[in-house]
């Protein structure tokens, strides 16, 4: 479970150009929830999200994971705990080395650094069956450079990447805005699959209304760093684009 209270931050503080971007922000997510973030630019939606990543400290307020306070506990730590994907398919991936080498790369992420990097075959069979679950051929191409994979290729790698230990947590910030209509629906299915079957507490940020009504059991509106809707369950469920619409209005 997460658990966010009176979480504030400003952007450029006592400055001119100073912004809140959070303000007193309080906010549970049970284990399993799958929580759509929508608002418009500068709502404070990525800002929330790097807050739980650590790349944002809260000026104020705390940050619960579990019942352990997170709120100042260092990047490294949290990725025990946090897999993240971002809007460019290359970020969190070394694009010059092979599929291969970057699942040896992640498989080191949450693990005691030593001399036994390796790719074996034991490794390369493992991440052959990994990759191949997602329906892509990608374990046919484990010594292809990442760089000249398709945009989708990559982005359902980095998912398959980030959630290959024992994370819990998966923060996915716009993780289709470089893939085309096609792709994106592609992607957007492969992962609702890997969420159900991780049972990953899940935050996603969109743009994409459809995506937004389509995808999570929780959707929450952000407008100038406070939470201004929080629809779940049911009532979720038979919300339109229209009213998103409306809301983004108000």
């Amino acid at each position: 479970m997460i658990e966010l209270k009176n979480i504030n931050y400003t952007f450029q503080k006592g400055t001119v150009n100073e912004t809140k971007a959070l303000s007193e922000i309080n906010l549970t997510i049970k284990s399993g929830e799958f929580v759509v973030l929508i608002g418009s630019n500068g709502s404070g939606k990525s800002t929330l999200m790097n807050s739980l990543a650590d790349t944002v400290i809260p000026d104020s307020g705390k940050i619960l994971v579990d019942g352990i306070d997170a709120t100042n506990l260092p990047e490294h730590k949290r990725c025990k705990w946090i897999a993240r994907l971002f809007q460019n398919p290359l970020l969190g991936t070394a694009p010059d080395l092979s599929v291969l080498e970057n699942f040896r790369l992640a498989a080191l992420r949450t693990q005691k650094k030593g001399l036994q990097i390796g790719t074996g075959k034991k490794f390369r069979d493992e991440v052959a069956d990994h990759v191949g679950a997602l329906g892509l051929d990608l374990e046919k191409k484990l010594d292809q450079p990442v760089g000249t994979l398709s945009g989708g290729q990559r982005q359902a790698m980095t998912l398959s990447m980030a959630v290959m230990d024992e994370a819990k947590i998966l923060l996915m910030d716009e993780p289709t805005a470089a893939l085309d209509p096609k792709t994106s629906e592609v992607f957007m299915k492969l992962a609702k699959r890997v969420i159900a079957e991780r049972r990953l507490t899940c935050i996603l940020i969109t743009h994409q209304l459809k995506d937004a009504l389509n995808y999570g059991n929780r959707l929450i509106l952000l407008r100038e760093g406070k939470i201004i809707h929080d629809i779940q369950g049911d009532k979720k469920e038979k919300l339109t684009q229209n009213e998103l619409f409306v809301w983004f209005g108000e």
